[in-house]
C-alpha cells in the first residue's frame, strides 16, 4: 500500500535520502506518522509506520527491529535475530523511489533499533541500514477530588477521579486503609476495590460514595493494560481525609433557681420621717438565692422605689426607709434574682405613718 507523506515529514525523509553519502547507493528512512503527518513515535497509540526508500534497481525492502545495545544488524535479514517490522510477506518491492506504510501500535516505550536491507531476498547479503527510534510514553493525567474535605466519620462522602489518556487503557482504583501504601499494580493492592479495569480512551470521570471511620486513607489509581501491568501508563495516589465528628455541645445550664417566697418583717406603724428597718428573707427551690431586694411605695398610682439592699449569703437582705407623709401607705418589697433566675417575687404590706 502506498502513502503520501505530509509537510515536514516528507521534507525530512527526502532530505535524509539526498544528504546521505551517495557512495552507499540505496537509501531507506523510517518514520511513525500521526494523523497530521508528523513524525511522532509513541507507544500504545496507533501510528503509520512509513518507509521512504530509493534503489537504482529492483530490490526488496526488508526491515527488522529489536532492543538497542546488542549485536549490530546482521549481513542479511534472515540471519538477524530481530522481529519483522512489516506485515506478511515481510517486505515490499522497490525500483526507484517509493513510500509505503502500514498502521502499527508499538507496545513498549524507549529506543528500538531498526535494521533495513535493500536486497534481492531475505538471504541475500547487503549492507544493513541502521536507524534507532525512541518511542515516548503516551500522555495521561489523573486527578482526584473529595467532597466534603475532610469528611466526617460515619457520614457518606464522595470521592471523584477525572482522567485523560492519549492511549486506550483500563482504569483501576482502590481505597487503601490508613497506613497502607498503594501497591505497584491493581492486582497486588489490598485496598477496597472501587473500579476494576474500566476501559477508557480520551477523557473520563468517576465518582464513588463511601463511608469510613476517622483516618487518612489513600485513593490508589492506575491507567494500565491489565491488573498485573507493572509498567502502567499512569499511577497516582491521593490522600483522603476523614475526621472524627465534632464534640457534642456542652449541656445546657442548670435550671433557674426560682425564688418561691419572700418573707418581710417591718412594723405596721411607722413614725413620720423616722428611719425604719426592713428585713426580708428570700427562699428558693435550690441553692442560695442571690440578687437584690427593693422597697417601693405606692404613690400617685404608681410604685416609687425608696430603698434597696443586696441578698446576703443566708438569704436575708436589709433596707432602711423613711416615710415622708402621714396616713396609710402601701409598701412593696421585691426580690429580683441575679444570673439565670426565672422571675422576681414581691410581697406587699400596708402600714400606717403617724
Amino acid at each position: 500500500m502506498a502513502y503520501h507523506l505530509k509537510g515536514g515529514a516528507l521534507l525530512a525523509a527526502l532530505g535524509a535520502l539526498v544528504c546521505a553519502p551517495t557512495a552507499l547507493g540505496d537509501r531507506s528512512v523510517i518514520t511513525n506518522l500521526d494523523a497530521a503527518g508528523r513524525d511522532d513515535p509513541v507507544a500504545l497509540v496507533p501510528r503509520t509506520f512509513t518507509v521512504v526508500a530509493n534503489t537504482s534497481v529492483k530490490k526488496r525492502v526488508l526491515i527488522k527491529y529489536r532492543a538497542v545495545g546488542g549485536a549490530p544488524c546482521a549481513p542479511s535479514a534472515n540471519s538477524d535475530s530481530g522481529t519483522w517490522a512489516l506485515q506478511w510477506p515481510y517486505y515490499f518491492e522497490i525500483n526507484g523511489d517509493k513510500t509505503t506504510g502500514e498502521v502499527k501500535t508499538w507496545s513498549t516505550t524507549g529506543p528500538l533499533m531498526f535494521c533495513t536491507w535493500l536486497a534481492d531476498n531475505g538471504s541475500s547479503v547487503a549492507t544493513p541500514i541502521t536507524q534507532t527510534i525512541t518511542f515516548r510514553s503516551p500522555t495521561s493525567t489523573i486527578d482526584a477530588s473529595q467532597s466534603p474535605s475532610p469528611a466526617t466519620a460515619g457520614a457518606d462522602f464522595i470521592i471523584g477521579a477525572s482522567l485523560t489518556t492519549e492511549a486506550p487503557a483500563r482504569f483501576y482504583a482502590t481505597l487503601a486503609n490508613p497506613g497502607v501504601a498503594c501497591a505497584g499494580t491493581f492486582g497486588s493492592d489490598s485496598g477496597s476495590e472501587l473500579t476494576d479495569g474500566t476501559e477508557v480512551n480520551g477523557t473520563a470521570s468517576f465518582q464513588w460514595k463511601v463511608n469510613r471511620p476517622a483516618g487518612t486513607y489513600m485513593l490508589c489509581t492506575w491507567l494500565a493494560k491489565s491488573a498485573s501491568d507493572t509498567a502502567p501508563i499512569a499511577r497516582q495516589s491521593f490522600p483522603i481525609s476523614v475526621v472524627a465528628p465534632p464534640a457534642p455541645p456542652p449541656p445546657p445550664p442548670p435550671p433557674a433557681k426560682a425564688a418561691t417566697a419572700v418573707g418581710v418583717a417591718f412594723p405596721s406603724s411607722i413614725r413620720l420621717r423616722r428611719l425604719v428597718a426592713i428585713r426580708a428573707r428570700v427562699s428558693a427551690t435550690s441553692g442560695t438565692p442571690t440578687g437584690m431586694c427593693y422597697a417601693d411605695r405606692f404613690i400617685s398610682r404608681r410604685w416609687e422605689p425608696i430603698a434597696s439592699g443586696a441578698v446576703a449569703s443566708n438569704g436575708i437582705c436589709r433596707m432602711t426607709v423613711r416615710m415622708g407623709r402621714r396616713g396609710r401607705e402601701q409598701l412593696r418589697v421585691r426580690y429580683r434574682p441575679s444570673g439565670n433566675f426565672l422571675a422576681s417575687v414581691s410581697r406587699y404590706r400596708s402600714v400606717r405613718v403617724r
